[in-house]
């Protein structure tokens, strides 16, 4: 066996005659997520959110790992895993798998290797349950704009003041 970054393995069932075939191992340095963006979504599932790395200066290394056609490239929400895409040699995307209906917060992490190691960074997701319901107050308005509208339903969580804001369409 050797040290570094890339190893032979080969194999011996008697200990004594080793295969030939000149398979190889990569070891990468453990990765560290450092945000997710949106750090929230719908319980419904569909967000799709860009995993950034701690340490973007490791660009080189992730390379390596991370390609467009990889699909060892993994996110995990709590246990519920999906495959991710690269948009850079720092950051992945991933779209958010249904879950958690009554909303809660997972942990999120990262496998560049099919899932057989995932980082463990303390990064977490914000599900929350879907809107239903909806009143809207007034009605109508002018094309002008300016109305103040208000919109009263089910699931609209007034606490979540850190950076949640209501998009209306």
């Amino acid at each position: 066996a050797g040290y570094g970054p890339t190893v032979r393995v080969e194999l011996a069932l008697n200990g004594q005659q080793f295969t030939s075939d000149g398979a190889l191992f990569e070891y990468l340095e453990p990765l560290l997520v450092g945000a997710i963006a949106p750090p929230f979504g719908t319980s419904s599932g569909g967000t799709t959110v860009t995993v950034s790395l701690a340490d973007p200066d490791r660009n080189d290394t992730v390379a390596l790992a991370l390609d467009e056609s990889n699909p060892d490239v993994q996110c995990r929400f709590d246990q519920t895993v999906v495959p991710a895409v690269l948009v850079s040699g720092a950051s992945v995307q991933c779209v958010t798998p249904a879950m958690l209906a009554e909303g809660g917060v997972v942990a999120v992490a990262l496998s560049l290797n099919g899932g057989a190691d995932f980082t463990d960074s303390g990064v977490t997701f914000a599900f929350q349950p879907v809107a239903e319901r909806l009143e809207v107050a007034p009605a109508h308005g002018p094309t002008t704009g300016g109305t103040l509208v208000t919109v009263r339903g089910q699931h609209l969580d007034e606490s979540a003041a850190d950076g949640v804001r209501a998009q209306c369409l």
